[in-house]
């Protein structure tokens, strides 16, 4: 609720990932008027140490990085700690800084701190996989090192291909994103999807990569004690986040290349 000089905030929020490691946490709010009656949504920045948290995060991935539900029990939020979504993904409020970083396209500049892990776990199953190869038979065959095996080279020349073609994808859409905010350029809605479909293409593409990697190496690579099901189990839950799902990507950037950009919007609005 709003209160002079800023907001009253109570609410839950799950998962809030890496919570317990932050000192700061960026948690979103409906921004309501004097009458309740909500106008917009928000981005409310709170220190970690005003919130509490439930520990319900079991989940078979991305275990180390503690992403509890946060809960806040009427925490004044002092205005210049809370913007408005809205403002934010039209571009309203860049800096007026020097460093190009804090002028990007918003929603995609999000989405792009994304792929990163996606890309180092992609590389970290690859070199693991080739490693392992010299000296890992192919079971229930003659091949006593699996570096002798067509199929094997093949499914880690194709991995190999992938990755570089993920890597390059998001090389460009950081890029273009760098590229615009040196010229104050705010991508419009349309290329903003564009950016968006491409972060899904690269985290699908990574995702099948690994599942193949994890085929080609064998059922070793399912213990507890290989660090290959850890990338396995992390990636696959990281893969699921809402900013990164490919479907809803390619489906509104389907409809933005036919013309509907209103019924793009239907399906990611906030972009």
């Amino acid at each position: 609720m709003p209160i002079e000089g800023g907001y009253s905030v109570t609410g839950k929020w799950s998962y809030g990932t890496g919570s317990m490691h932050a000192e700061w946490s960026l948690l979103g709010i409906p921004l309501k008027d004097e009458r309740g009656v909500v106008v917009d949504a928000g981005l409310a920045l709170i220190p970690t140490s005003e919130l509490t948290y439930d520990d319900n995060w079991y989940v078979a991935g991305m275990r180390a990085t503690a992403s509890v539900t946060q809960v806040a029990e009427d925490v004044f939020v002092p205005a210049h700690r809370v913007f408005p979504l809205t403002a934010a993904v039209a571009g309203e409020y860049l800096s007026d800084g020097d460093d190009v970083s804090y002028r990007t396209v918003f929603i995609p500049s999000l989405f792009m701190k994304l792929l990163g892990p996606h890309l180092g776990m992609g590389r970290a199953a690859l070199d693991f996989v080739r490693a392992k190869a010299e000296s890992k038979a192919v079971a229930y065959t003659g091949y006593e090192r699996q570096s002798e095996s067509a199929v094997f080279q093949s499914s880690i020349a194709k991995a190999s291909v992938e990755l570089e073609a993920a890597e390059a994808l998001a090389a460009q859409v950081a890029d273009e994103i760098f590229q615009g905010a040196e010229r104050d350029y705010y991508a419009p809605y349309p290329e903003r999807i564009a950016m968006r479909a491409k972060a899904g293409w690269i985290v699908e593409t990574i995702t099948l990569l690994i599942n193949n990697l994890m085929s080609a190496h064998g059922s070793a690579g399912f213990a507890e004690s290989a660090a290959l099901q850890r990338i396995w189990r992390d990636q696959a839950i990281a893969a699921r986040h809402g900013h990164i799902l490919a479907p809803a990507g390619y489906e509104a950037y389907g409809k933005v290349l036919l013309g509907r950009n209103g019924e793009a919007r239907f399906v990611l609005p906030i972009m």
